[in-house]
């Protein structure tokens, strides 16, 4: 829908450059949100006309409000359909073939062996896995790897100790100076 309304838009004016389509942070301001009568006050009443003229099915309503934001109401139909279609689509839904070809490793959480795991690793594990299964969702191969490691001093420390055979009671006693 974005993409059919900065069409509208451009067929409306088609100098127009510089303008964005969002969607607005209060729903009460729209589904989406155009600034295009801002930057072009001298028409902005031409482009409401032909937007409202040319109206996208699945628009209900386009409203102009403000110093110049043209808001675009979409119909309860068109949310139903889309849902409609969402269902019919099954496990395919949102699939495409954007990333094909691409080779992607998505490298994620990578927790402290030697720390607790925490809420933190846990968005970390939720944010790699997602983006992981969008990327393949959208055709790419794609790795995922999580390294269960911080090699750092305390690991260093730790083989030390292996090596000099001091046992885990030794280390955890002189308070892990090992």
């Amino acid at each position: 829908m974005k993409q059919a309304l900065e069409a509208l838009i451009r067929k409306a004016l088609p100098e127009a450059e510089g303008f964005v389509v969002e969607h607005p942070t209060d729903l009460r301001m729209g589904d989406y949100s155009t600034n295009v009568a801002i930057k072009y006050r001298d028409k902005k009443d031409e482009i409401l006309a032909y937007l409202n003229e040319h109206k996208p099915e699945g628009v209900e309503r386009i409203e102009m409000v403000g110093p110049g934001f043209i808001n675009f109401y979409l119909s309860k139909q068109f949310f139903a359909d889309s849902l409609e279609k969402a269902i019919k689509a099954g496990e395919g839904f949102g699939h495409s073939k954007h990333a094909e070809g691409f080779k992607v490793m998505v490298e994620h959480t990578q927790p402290n062996p030697f720390k607790e795991f925490h809420i933190g690793h846990l968005m970390n594990n939720t944010i790699g896995e997602a983006v992981a299964r969008i990327m393949r969702a959208n055709g790419a191969e794609v790795k995922a790897a999580s390294y269960h490691g911080d090699v750092g001093m305390h690991v260093a420390k730790a083989v030390w100790a292996l090596k000099n055979g001091v046992s885990f009671e030794e280390a955890y006693a002189s308070g892990n100076k090992a």
